[in-house]
């Protein structure tokens, strides 16, 4: 997949984070290993360097990466697991509110149909 893939409802920062995660857990990037510099990944990726800078944050704060003032950004460590994005778990939570939408128009269909006659609101 093409990053940033822009049919992907996921920020383009997230998308990044993303594949510059799955970098370093595959060995692309290994510890100690510095990242190209941000005008670099911005050129790759076809994105502004904030967008870059973004993503790197997103690691950042999971420890991955370590950005050392006018040295560059280096990986601190493989993540463990792939902790779920923040979109993630929004998703996550809009899609169970939605199952359970739909199991109460169910439950209101179910009810209808015991009390015919009886007009919608």
């Amino acid at each position: 997949m093409a990053v940033p893939d822009y049919a992907d409802p996921r920020p383009v920062k997230v998308q990044i984070a993303d594949d510059l995660r799955q970098q370093v857990m595959s060995g692309v990037y290994e510890p100690g290993d510095k990242l190209p510099p941000v005008r670099e990944l911005a050129a790759a990726y076809h994105v502004v360097t904030g967008t870059v800078r973004d993503a790197i944050e997103v690691l950042r704060r999971e420890e991955v990466l370590q950005t050392r003032s006018t040295r560059g950004t280096y990986v601190l460590k493989p993540p463990a697991e792939q902790p779920p994005s923040e979109f993630d778990i929004v998703m996550g939570r809009i899609d169970e509110l939605a199952e359970q939408v739909s199991l109460l128009r169910g439950e209101m269909a179910d009810l209808r149909q015991e009390r015919p006659g009886e007009t919608r609101q």
